[in-house]
Formats: structure tokens, sequence, C-alpha cells
């Protein structure tokens, strides 16, 4: 939903269905005195294509006893692919899961089963790596955001922050702009862009998850803690939270005001050309996650562009960058090659090696001070060594709920004029409703 959707929305859906794929087996370091033939199982994705293709040639090199054939798949053949040949025992490294589904439901979620990775982890089908002094070289936040009762099966790639606000830094320039860094001062530099007739945002309001992007920046600014997050959460699914109660309607109120200062049509806008409106100049800002950096610059190399957290709330620290972790490595209990497939993870994981890979591949780094591919050097000043979760990956959704929850509680979709609601509280009245009807079930 937040993410461009050949990525984490399509991977994590098809891994976290392929997760319960039997992996009995035992595992070896392979023969002795033989090349061992390490198979890694990816989906396509040219960037990281390039930059693992390059660190692996130089892995072959220092390592000559193993052999490794990277195998990236189409999206549209991604799950049947990892399937076959999870089932054949053909695969010695493949991707895991984020989100969510990544750990095990809270004790306060009812009537929802373990996701099928969950189950997969419980039946013993992936290698556990706690201890793997690799798993040292990335961002602490991360690697605990994918522990399973405190132990870890999953090494990271990347990060996308969600919450970010892209920029045209000219624009801005010529209304006397600086970066907003409150609610109250993002409103005077939209009506500042307004009264110079500048459109402030673009939004691909057509394709309704670009929208959300503002939603869970609005929870992520109002609700500015991982334990605040997950009191909401706890407190949405206990019932004694409320998604009309006066904060909640307040971060749609907000989402409601940056509505109003988007492109009108942005709701049959989709979201290539909001990108492309932003680009070309057309509108000043525009609330996208870090994936769309490289993109801006592919179609007007000579932008001036900035980034900026969304800041919705008046206190300025509040307003930090939320984000998800992008693909991980995990490796199959039933692989012939343990010992091979840990050495080409910890090759990946030391700094160098993976600084390089962060630099070719274009991605935000899940270790600390990296050097940032040039499109992302905006982003650099709000990295600091840490790494906070986006409300999207805190909240657990209740699939008997209507469509005025969405994925994230928070109704943008069902609010004028992506929907038909007029106004934040009948919006989050109607939420409510299904919300409270989905509990019932």
């Amino acid at each position: 939903m937040t993410q461009p959707p050949v990525r984490s929305s399509a991977i994590a859906l098809a891994v976290v269905l392929l997760g319960s794929v039997a992996l009995t087996g035992c595992s070896s370091s392979g023969g002795s005195g033989s090349q061992q033939e390490l198979n890694i199982v990816l989906h396509d994705n040219p960037p990281t294509n390039k930059a693992l293709t390059a660190m692996t040639a130089t892995f072959e090199k220092e390592n000559p006893d193993i052999k490794v054939n990277l195998n990236f798949i189409p999206i549209a053949d991604w799950a049947a692919t990892r399937t076959a040949r999870l089932s054949a025992k053909q695969v010695d490294i493949t991707e895991g899961v984020t989100g969510p589904g990544a750990t095990p439901l809270p004790d306060y979620v009812k009537g929802a089963p373990q996701s099928v990775w969950m189950k997969g982890v419980e039946a013993g089908n992936w290698v556990d790596l706690s201890g793997q002094k690799m798993l040292d070289s990335f961002i602490p936040t991360v690697i605990d955001a994918l522990k399973v009762e405190g132990k870890s099966y999953q090494v990271p790639t990347s990060l996308n922050y969600e919450n970010g606000v892209f920029y045209n830094k000219e624009l801005f320039a010529k209304v006397g702009a600086s970066v907003p860094k409150t609610w109250s001062s993002f409103k005077t530099v939209m009506a500042k862009l307004k009264a110079a007739k500048i459109t402030p945002l673009s939004a691909g309001g057509k394709d309704n998850w670009p929208v959300g992007l503002i939603a869970i920046g609005a929870a992520q600014s109002l609700y500015p803690s991982l334990a605040e997050q997950q009191a909401l959460d706890k407190g949405l699914w206990g019932n004694t939270v409320k998604l009309n109660d006066e904060k909640n309607v307040q971060v749609l109120d907000r989402v409601n005001t940056i509505y109003q200062n988007i492109d009108p049509s942005f709701a049959g806008v989709d979201y290539s050309t909001a990108e492309g409106q932003f680009a070309t100049g057309q509108t000043a800002m525009t609330v996208d996650g870090t994936w769309a950096a490289s993109q801006f610059l592919a179609t007007n190399p000579a932008l001036k562009m900035g980034f900026f957290p969304l800041p919705v709330s008046d206190t300025s620290s509040d307003n930090k960058l939320g984000g998800k972790i992008d693909f991980t490595f995990v490796v199959p209990s039933a692989t012939k090659h343990k010992a091979a497939a840990l050495k080409w993870l910890d090759y990946f994981s030391q700094k160098k090696n993976y600084a390089t890979f962060a630099t070719a591949g274009g991605i935000i780094p899940a270790q600390a001070d990296v050097q940032l591919s040039p499109a992302l050097v905006s982003v650099k000043p709000y990295l600091n060594g840490s790494f906070n979760l986006a409300w999207d990956q805190v909240f657990h959704s209740n699939a008997n709920a209507g469509s005025n929850v969405g994925p994230i509680g928070f109704n943008y979709g069902g609010l004028a004029p992506v929907g038909a609601l007029n106004g934040a509280k009948v919006a989050q009245d109607a939420a409510q409703s299904d919300w409270t009807a989905g509990l019932a079930k």
C-alpha cells in the first residue's frame, strides 16, 4: 500500500503466502574439497540486481570454492517459482517478511491467525541467525524490529521512509519559504505558495495508497513514539480507544488540510503523473517515500530538490521519519550449504561491501554512517543512526472491518475528494462504525 507496487506490497504478500512451505532437511557446509553451488533466489529489481551481482563476483574471487547462482525472478513469476524451488530444496538464501507479519501477533489481537511466515518460523523452516556477528553491523532498532521472541532469522538489506516531503528549492526560494519544522510553519509555507499561484503539493489520489502516505505521516507526528503507537493499536483492539476520538479525528483533520493544498484534480491523478508534476516543477512539494528520489532526478536531472519529514505536530521534535524495512535475506533450514550461505551473508554485511551495495543500489542503508547515493543526499540530515517504524508497520488491521477503516485505521480513502465523506469527523465516525462491526465478528 505504501510502496511502489512492485516492491514491498507484492513481495511481502508472496513471501507470506509461501512461508509455510515444508523445509525439512539437514544442514551442512557441503562436500569437502569440491566447489559448492549457492542458490540465491530474489525478486527482480534492476538497481539492486546490479549491485548484488557486482558484489557477488568479488565474493567468488575471494572464495573460489563457492559458486553463487543469483536468481532474480520477475514479479509475475515470483510466487510460483519460489514455491517450486523451496519445495525442491534448491534454495540456500531467499527473502523473508517485514512489517506486522514478521513477528508474533500481540495477545490483544483477537480472532486473527498468525501469519504464515510466523507458522514457518515456529515449524523450524528458517535458520536461527541469533548471535551471528554480521547482525552487529546493522542499526540495532532494525534488527530488533525483526526479532521473534528474541531470536533473529533475517538480515536486512535496506530501509524506506514513508513520511517525507520532497520540495523544490527554487520554488521555495521564490516565495521566501524555509524548511518547515512544525505544523503551523508548514501551513504558512503552503499559504505562501498559494498566494504566489504555485500549487503547493501533488499526490496520486487515483491510486489511493500514495495519499495514504500523508495519513501515515500525520499519525507518525501525533503518535511519535513506538510506545504511543503500540498503545493506540492495543486500545483500538481492546475497544478502549475509538477511531473517532478527538486525537484521531485531529490526525485526519490535518490530512484534510493538506488535501486542500494539493492540485485540485488530484483524486483522479495516478502516482506516476503526480511524481512527474513535482519533478517538472508544476508543484512545489510532494509527500512520498524515499524510494522516489531517484525517479525524480531521472525525470528532471536539473531539479534542485530538498527533503524534510512531514511536520504535522507543532512540537518539532515529534516530526521525525518513520519507515519500513525493505526486503531481507533468510536461510532455509533445508539448505545443504549453510556455512557457505552464512559466509555470503557475512560478506554482504561487512561495512565496505555493504556501503558499495547501498550506493550502487540507491537505497537507504540499514547500517549507520554509510554513504548515500547522490539522489538521497537530501535525506542524510535526518538519518541519525536509529530507525522508527511507521504507523502502518505497527497497526494490526482487522480483516473483518469494512472499507472505511482501510489499512491504517485513518479513513483517508473515504475523505473527500478521494472519497465521498466531507470532513474528518464524518470520515472517522464511519471508520469507527466499521471497526466496531469488525471486532464483533
